[in-house]
């Protein structure tokens, strides 16, 4: 039986949308999440859905285009899953659930966060033929560390932890679920959504994990974008 990807792209519109109603974050004329959404479509070829989990009505005429899509599913979450200590994880969990339930399942749900803009082209086809190729129980987006750390224990010894940058043994990844990262749909619903068999995709342009939560993360977004341009 072939094996099947949904996505799904959590939004919170008290994270998108100021007091007045308008979209809090534009990115060169265009709001945040359109750029998800755009890459998504070049790319669903690869996806048997996309689930769009959002939160407030007022959402509903900013997905218009989206949802004309035959692959586009709108979810209506439930208002817990917008509290303040729910992860996505969390909603990935519940809405794998609700899709297993209402015959939309899927082997795999993947995790794309509408803060990454600038994610790599190409990335969803990459990592969903890199899990068909090898099926594993979750695949994360990860970037590679060029740098040192300093760790200091509970009895305040200090140890250096050589990363890439002294080329020794140790391989730092920091994880950046958020870009594009699969998860096994049976393993979401248990205290260990990452399983026991775990691989990366190294994300390696700085640029590409950019993480527009803020008015810092945009300010560096848009100045990559005129950049590119010149």
């Amino acid at each position: 039986m072939p094996m099947k990807i949904n996505a799904v792209v959590p939004i919170r519109y008290q994270d998108c949308f100021d007091a007045g109603g308008s979209p809090k974050f534009v990115l060169k004329k265009k709001v945040l999440w359109e750029y998800t959404f755009d890459q998504i479509l070049r790319e669903v070829d690869v996806l048997d859905q996309v689930i769009i989990a959002y939160d407030d009505q007022r959402f509903e005429p900013f997905l218009t285009n989206c949802l004309d899509h035959p692959k586009f599913i709108g979810y209506f979450r439930p208002p817990f899953l917008s509290d303040k200590n729910i992860s996505n994880l969390d909603v990935l969990a519940h809405v794998s659930s609700w899709a297993q339930n209402n015959g939309k399942g899927s082997d795999y749900l993947m995790l794309l966060e509408i803060t990454h803009p600038l994610r790599p082209q190409g990335i969803i086809q990459q990592v969903t033929a890199a899990v068909r190729k090898h099926p594993v129980d979750s695949l994360v987006t990860v970037y590679p560390v060029h740098y040192n750390f300093w760790r200091q224990d509970e009895r305040g010894r200090i140890t250096r932890m050589q990363g890439h940058g002294d080329n020794a043994k140790i391989n730092m990844h920091q994880e950046i679920a958020g870009i594009c990262s699969l998860f096994r749909h049976d393993l979401l619903q248990t205290d260990t959504p990452y399983g026991e068999e775990i691989d990366m995709v190294p994300i390696e342009r700085f640029w590409a994990t950019i993480d527009v939560r803020d008015e810092e993360g945009l300010w560096l977004a848009e100045a990559y974008l005129n950049k590119i341009k010149k």
